[in-house]
């Protein structure tokens, strides 16, 4: 299983048959009815490409942090730990997904920037 993809790109490519286009994933997201985030990350795949398995897809597509996350976190003040990013996105009213993928983050570490929790969240 692919170690970093986002959680929204699994639940709009749960019903997928692999092998699959660039085309059928895309339908298949849309169907799903996928935040437009996933959408647009999956947009950026390349044509032309068969995916074997979703392990290719997330090792493919072009989403750094899940839009959610870095909404979330917008004009929060840096360094933070982990209890001081959750505070500021339930300030922010964050989503759920957002709420929970910065819960999983470690509570020992300060957080120098967007970036850096972005390389450490587990979407």
């Amino acid at each position: 299983m692919a170690l970093y993809c986002d959680r929204s790109i699994f639940k709009a490519l749960n019903p997928l048959k692999f092998p699959a286009s660039k085309a059928e994933i895309l339908e298949c997201a849309a169907e799903s009815d996928a935040l437009e985030a996933t959408l647009v990350a999956l947009n950026s795949l390349p044509d032309g490409v068969i995916f074997e398995n979703l392990d290719a897809v997330c090792v493919n597509v072009s989403m750094v942090c899940s839009l959610e996350v870095y909404k979330a976190l917008q004009g929060v003040a840096f360094p933070a730990t982990r209890e001081q990013l959750l505070e500021h996105a339930v300030r922010a009213g964050a989503s759920p997904a957002a709420r929970a993928a910065l819960g999983e983050l470690a509570s020992d570490y300060a957080f120098r920037s967007i970036d850096d929790v972005c390389r450490t969240v587990l979407l």
